[in-house]
């Protein structure tokens, strides 16, 4: 079903992942319910969460596992974008793609449906960008292209913001 409605929002290849599907440019994958998701030599990799004693391990933290994995396999070419959601999901993995040079961008919690997600992300003093959804993919082909990482407001890469004024960039 979510792959379906995603599908009706991009011009992007959406399917569900499956275990050992190579990870190829313009796909957006959907994690199957209750798996967890990483990538490694090239392919998606699904696991089921940990259990002990009958019961899942621990908090479920999908999103975490994910963004570890793909800072390690990917390094500086990592992206991670956090989205609306609720809890701190996302918060310890993007710290791994950043540690690895990659991208970091976080929804604009003003806009998101559920900020958690994105405020938690924001207070861990790693994201390169708060941005509206409408402009994280060109922040997103900007980073594939190996260009200069956007400013965390507004909407301009961060010399060309320095260059028109705008606190809080970099000159």
């Amino acid at each position: 079903m979510l792959v379906d409605l995603l599908a009706d929002h991009t011009a992007l290849a959406v399917v569900q992942a499956a275990d050992r599907m190579p990870v190829e440019p313009e796909h957006l994958y959907v994690i199957p319910p209750g798996s967890y998701l990483s990538v490694g030599a090239g392919a998606l990799r699904l696991s089921a969460p940990e259990i002990r004693d009958g019961a899942p391990h621990g908090a479920r933290l999908p999103f975490d596992a994910l963004l570890q994995t793909m800072a390690v396999e990917y390094g500086p070419r990592a992206a991670c974008v956090v989205l609306s959601g609720t809890g701190g999901d996302g918060s310890a993995g993007l710290r791994a793609v950043k540690a690895a040079g990659g991208l970091v961008v976080a929804q604009d919690p003003a806009e998101a449906g559920f900020g958690g997600m994105p405020r938690s992300a924001i207070a861990t003093g790693l994201v390169d960008a708060i941005l509206p959804t409408s402009a994280i993919p060109s922040a997103l082909a900007m980073h594939a292209q190996g260009g200069e990482r956007p400013c965390r407001r507004p909407v301009l890469p961060c010399r060309s913001a320095a260059r028109r004024g705008v606190r809080g960039c970099p000159p």
